[in-house]
């Protein structure tokens, strides 16, 4: 294994800027013939074709394209060559594989994954997971040493963290371990008589740390960004575990969290888009029923929504909107959990459709958008909006083309309710396909997704594959029901 880790191929995962910066130090042998071929396969990527874009993606990086050539024209031999010092990444990966793998035991899976015949795809990165979870498990010793009132237990917080990772790791995993099963069937290194008795030896050998790091090797991308995902994560769980002991005390009271409410039992992760190094909003499940939702940013935005909501239920004459609890603590904070619930009756209806008209006006005066199904819950009689992050929204400068009428049609559109994203409307749609409705209105199950979705086909053989079909679209919680 040490020779595996020794590979030069491990620095094909350096970035254009750490790159830059090695290659400054030295005067490495350089390849021109390649280095210009590769040039030009950046050039022609979507969408470096277009006016002075690729100059100004390599000016990300303080690059011109010169430099690139330079860069592109390094061999890996002469990369890690120049290098000084192994990056953190690296030597991460080498204490998990090759210092610590005789600790790896078996990884926890969330119950949706368990008996799931590519699972064994994430027993490649189990040195990985392990280390991270170590450090975890180090971390958390550290935290519970100053606090009095846990609200979590050390022994489970681990496992209750870790619940949405695997699945992650899983997607990642995912095309690279089918490509390498169908390279080991046409090179026929795989044991068995039958496909199926092939895909077992093929998922036997994922788990052994030799045979994981050589595979790995020939994928050093991917392996730096499994690592990076695992460090983003023990850091990140560390932060929020931090934070709910500091706020632990005001958060109960803020939120209304019932008298006695138990520990921390359970974690949904991924509940919106990843932001700063891996953060998102999180669900957080407490013994006994109670929930709370973090979210990883100042929620000034939203205490002064609730205000407003506040001040125009006092002064006007519509149906009341639903105000929600909201603890800002500063860089983070906490907001009441909204379950979507029925309408008791029909006037109920016409009363969460009198406040979505309130909300239609109130929305288009403060320049929201991106109000679609998603970010919209229906409690009951009261619609009920979780992302606030696009009100005042800038207006950037865009072309919609040559034809004055599609420009006409679309500034129209843009300075119009309509790019709230309640009012149902229909995008994407072509010859060949019907378009689909994502508002926070008109959104319904059953419609089929604008792209094909990824699929895989003769799953649990060596004849696995992928294919791309359009897939029904999950209902959301954005309408009011009534009697089911």
């Amino acid at each position: 294994m040490q020779q595996t880790l020794a590979a030069p191929t491990w620095y094909r995962a350096l970035t254009l800027r750490e790159r830059t910066q090695v290659l400054s130090r030295a005067r490495p042998e350089h390849d021109p013939t390649a280095a210009r071929r590769e040039l030009e396969d950046w050039r022609a990527q979507s969408p470096f074709g277009v006016d002075d874009w690729f100059a100004r993606r390599l000016a990300t990086d303080g690059l011109t394209e010169q430099g690139l050539e330079q860069l592109l024209g390094t061999p890996d031999v002469e990369l890690a060559r120049c290098v000084v010092e192994p990056p953190a990444w690296l030597e991460r990966l080498t204490r998990a594989f090759v210092d610590e793998h005789a600790d790896v035991g078996p990884i926890p899976l969330p119950e949706e994954m368990r008996g799931g015949r590519t699972v064994g795809f994430v027993d490649l990165v189990a040195p990985l997971i392990q280390a991270a979870r170590r450090r975890l498990r180090r971390g958390v010793d550290d935290l519970v040493r100053d606090v009095a009132d846990l609200p979590f237990d050390p022994a489970t917080v681990n496992d209750i963290l870790f619940g949405d990772l695997p699945g992650q790791l899983h997607m990642m995993l995912m095309r690279a371990m089918v490509l390498e099963l169908n390279v080991a069937r046409m090179e026929g290194r795989g044991a068995g008589a039958t496909s199926e008795e092939r895909f077992t030896d093929f998922m036997q050998r994922l788990g052994e740390p030799g045979s994981a790091l050589a595979l790995l090797s020939d994928y050093p991308v991917l392996a730096r960004s499994v690592e990076r995902k695992l460090e983003r994560w023990c850091n990140f769980s560390l932060e929020f575990l931090g934070q709910l002991c500091a706020d632990w005390p005001k958060l109960r009271d803020a939120l209304g969290a019932p008298v006695g409410v138990g520990p921390l039992e359970r974690i949904d992760g991924g509940a919106g888009d990843a932001h700063r190094e891996g953060r998102s909003v999180l669900i957080a499940h407490f013994a006994g029923g109670w929930r709370a939702v973090y979210k990883p940013r100042s929620l000034g935005v939203d205490v002064h929504f609730q205000e407003l909501l506040e001040d125009l239920n006092q002064h006007g004459d519509h149906p009341p909107f639903r105000t929600l609890r909201v603890l800002d603590v500063e860089d983070h904070g906490w907001v009441e959990f909204v379950e979507a619930e029925p309408c008791a009756d029909e006037a109920a209806v016409v009363r969460f459709y009198r406040r979505q008209g309130g909300y239609l006006a109130l929305l288009y005066a403060l320049e929201a958008t991106d109000f679609h199904y998603e970010n919209l819950i229906a409690a009951g009689e009261h619609p009920v909006l979780i992302d606030l992050e696009t009100l005042f929204h800038p207006r950037p400068d865009q072309s919609w083309g040559d034809e004055p009428e599609a420009r006409l049609v679309a500034e129209a559109t843009a300075h119009s309710v309509l790019r709230i994203g309640l009012l149902p409307q229909r995008t994407w749609a072509s010859d060949e396909y019907d378009g689909i409705d994502l508002s926070g209105l008109g959104m319904e199950e059953g419609q089929l997704t604008p792209d094909r979705v990824l699929q895989w086909a003769h799953v649990g053989t060596d004849h696995m594959e992928a294919r791309r079909e359009r897939m029904s679209v999950p209902a959301g919680q954005n309408r009011p029901r009534l009697g089911g």
